[in-house]
């Protein structure tokens, strides 16, 4: 197991030649964030500035920790987790990290706990899937979707979750609990002691207990929501994991257990039960899987949508993808998104796994306008491409069976459905597409070069 430690540089580390300028209005991105965030009940969620917060966490708790099987007894420099977090506000904040990989059973299981300067505020984030991993663990997601962990949620009631996400869970767990327990009696999550420790360390009853979220993204996003629900419903956690939490953020989470799991989570007391909330960008596949042909499952908590350049709440949870073939479109949408001829064709896929990237959460959610390095500016998050409607038409609705399209170096013969661009052959479909040489589209009348400045069509 890897055990990490890390402390978060400060403001004049972060700021070289800018030392002497202090805080300004843009940086940290939030200021006195430590005192907001411990001050948000569990009924004030969500919240503009929370998700904010926890969706940089989630996306930088892909960065890079070392890998030592030890633990360490020096200090190691800043990992992302903890520099991000000051960025945003969580000055000279302290971060552990717990991590186990067994790449022959896709456990990829590595937990963030970070702890703010005064100790009142606790993250514990979950990181998702390395893209190099991706496509396995989505398969994965799949293949062990017919082979359930039942455990027991509170109430002596037992409930079927997603074997692999549960593993994934259970595998650091020990140790992402015993952590937070020196973190709720406002112990340092870097202390020695925790490696050592043999007895419960409790909260002192005189202080009150430090706010606690749960964040992921992706396989993290799955991971924050078993957590989350364990600890409202395990008597053994509830007393003080329970009482403190006050939210479970996610991003592009799949579907952790079968249709009947949001009645363990409805059921929770309500001084235990905490906000869960979901945010989907745009067309992302991962929060359609498992697929149908899987079997049946379904989301609970409550979800947000990303469309027309906002979020909203949608009335009802997003649904499984009928097959598990939607997922083979979503990766054909990445290579397919990067040959400027088809994006201009205008028409997107059902399901992109751009979308899933934590990068355009991110953007999406930040309330301030300001990209979380904080000294930056933030373009406004654009809206989701419309879905796939009827035959791009954009001179009138005219349509053609064999329209041919001629550029410099590249033929569109829209009848066959094939892209010859550079030699070779890209499957676009059978469409119908306006007739080139009538009035108001000459896409191909000159060449033009792919975003990143490549060969011209």
């Amino acid at each position: 197991m890897i055990i990490g430690k890390s402390r978060a540089p400060s403001m004049e580390t972060l700021r070289p030649f800018k030392r002497n300028v202090g805080a300004n209005r843009n940086f940290p991105v939030y200021r006195d964030l430590e005192q907001y965030l411990e001050s948000l009940r569990k009924g004030e969620h969500p919240d503009d500035v929370a998700r904010h917060v926890m969706a940089v966490c989630a996306g930088y708790a892909y960065g890079q920790i070392q890998e030592d099987v030890r633990v360490q007894e020096t200090m190691q420099h800043p990992n992302a987790v903890a520099t991000m977090m000051a960025r945003m506000g969580l000055l000279e904040n302290e971060c552990r990290v717990v991590a186990e990989h067994i790449d022959a059973m896709l456990i990829f299981s590595t937990a963030f706990i970070v702890q703010s300067k005064n100790r009142d505020v606790v993250i514990l984030a979950y990181r998702g899937t390395e893209p190099a991993n991706l496509l396995n663990w989505l398969t994965n997601i799949q293949v062990r979707s017919n082979e359930p962990a039942t455990i027991n949620l509170g109430k002596n009631s037992k409930y079927e979750i997603h074997a692999g996400f549960h593993r994934n869970v259970r595998i650091t767990r020990y140790e992402v609990l015993r952590t937070l327990q020196y973190a709720m009696a406002r112990k340092s999550v870097l202390s020695p002691d925790i490696e050592s420790s043999t007895e419960d360390i409790l909260p002192d009853p005189n202080k009150p207990l430090p706010a606690l979220y749960v964040t992921g993204h992706s396989l993290g996003a799955a991971m924050a929501a078993i957590m989350g629900i364990m600890v409202m419903t395990d008597p053994e956690y509830q007393e003080v994991l329970g009482r403190a939490l006050r939210a479970v953020y996610t991003f592009g989470q799949p579907m952790i257990g079968p249709q009947g799991l949001e009645k363990a989570y409805d059921s929770i007391d309500g001084e235990f039960k905490a906000p869960l909330i979901r945010y989907v960008y745009c067309r992302d596949p991962v929060p359609r899987l498992p697929s149908k042909d899987a079997g049946k499952f379904a989301h609970f908590g409550e979800e947000w949508r990303w469309s027309d350049s906002t979020w909203f709440r949608a009335d009802r949870p997003t649904g499984q993808m009928n097959s598990v073939l939607g997922l083979a479109e979503a990766f054909t949408s990445l290579a397919t998104e990067q040959i400027p001829i088809l994006d201009r064709l205008n028409l997107p896929p059902a399901y992109s796994i751009t979308d899933h990237l934590p990068q355009y959460y991110i953007d999406a959610l930040a309330s301030s306008k300001r990209s979380e390095f904080g000294d930056d500016s933030l373009r406004p998050a654009s809206s989701c491409r419309p879905n796939p409607g009827p035959p791009y038409s954009p001179s009138g609705g005219k349509k053609v069976v064999a329209g041919i399209m001629t550029g410099v170096k590249g033929t569109l013969d829209v009848g066959k459905g094939a892209l010859d661009a550079t030699g070779g052959a890209i499957e676009i479909g059978v469409g119908a597409v306006e007739d080139a040489s009538k009035k108001g589209w000459n896409l191909l009348k000159k060449p033009f070069t792919d975003r990143d400045g490549g060969a011209s069509l």
